[in-house]
């Protein structure tokens, strides 16, 4: 005796062959959907940059542009093209092409965690250095990772405190011209040393490099590395041994963020690593 089963598949096969399309109706039907339609030219290059520049709320004499065929040279669009304007977030242009040109879009900011002193079985006799190479993207999951590459290290206890070392940029937090509402607002506190932009509980770091210490310390204790000292700011040039690092995504990645978002933190911290790649603090 037949099952259920059974004619219950055959009944809906049975179905599906006799609701099927036949094969030449695919066939118009597909050919209807990609026939194409009457053309339509794309609206001239000079139609179009006019119309972005018509912002709503903008008078037209409060904007300005000029493009340049670069093959020929020739001038393709201008409009008040010989009027000054404050530049605003253009100037991220000049500074995505030079960090990229110098730097090159696979380039990584590095941050260590070097060893001011010496190992006795697990006992790290001295200070542990996090150093900052002004990674703008630097987070708690980075110094998470850290932690856990000192652990790996053999270290279970250090003696001598967490030192956060900001030294690879200058130590100024702002930018001279900046308005007073731009410190938290547009950007935190500059450092070549800062984790999750400067977030901190519910404020931003006034001392970011202060702040990643103490939080390096907290990874450590909970990575099971003992830390008998507290944390402090400051440079260690005798700190010289190599105990972990992480990297930060590529320059390429974080030119793009910066781009998308107009982020002025982001290109402040590209601009100083462009001056320390030079020799010396990075600066702006």
């Amino acid at each position: 005796m037949e099952s259920d089963v059974t004619r219950g598949m055959g009944r809906a096969a049975h179905l599906g062959r006799r609701a099927g399309p036949r094969p030449w109706a695919v066939v118009a039907l597909a050919a209807a959907l990609l026939a194409p339609g009457p053309a339509q030219a794309a609206p001239p290059l000079q139609a179009r940059l006019a119309k972005a520049l018509a912002v709503p709320h903008v008078r037209s004499d409060q904007t300005g542009a000029v493009a340049i065929d670069l093959r020929t040279g020739r001038k393709v669009f201008g409009h008040n093209e010989q009027r000054g304007f404050l530049p605003a977030s253009t100037e991220k242009l000049a500074l995505a092409f030079a960090a990229l040109h110098d730097l090159g879009s696979d380039f990584r900011i590095e941050t260590d965690v070097l060893g001011d002193g010496a190992l006795e079985g697990t006992t790290w006799r001295g200070a542990l250095v996090l150093k900052g190479f002004g990674d703008p993207t630097l987070s708690r999951a980075d110094l998470r990772a850290l932690a856990r590459g000192v652990r790996a290290f053999g270290i279970r206890r250090v003696t001598g405190g967490v030192v956060g070392d900001e030294s690879y940029f200058d130590s100024r937090r702002v930018v001279s011209g900046w308005k007073p509402s731009y410190l938290v607002e547009e950007s935190p506190p500059l450092s070549a040393l800062i984790v999750d932009r400067g977030r901190y509980g519910r404020g931003i770091a006034v001392n970011p490099p202060l702040v990643a210490a103490q939080l390096f310390r907290i990874e450590l204790r909970a990575a099971g590395v003992a830390v008998d000292a507290g944390a402090r700011v400051g440079t260690t040039p005798a700190a010289d041994f190599p105990l972990a690092f992480v990297h930060s995504a590529t320059l390429g990645a974080i030119v793009r963020y910066m781009g998308v978002e107009s982020d002025n933190f982001t290109a402040e911290m590209l601009l100083k690593q462009l001056g320390a790649q030079e020799g010396g603090p990075g600066t702006s």
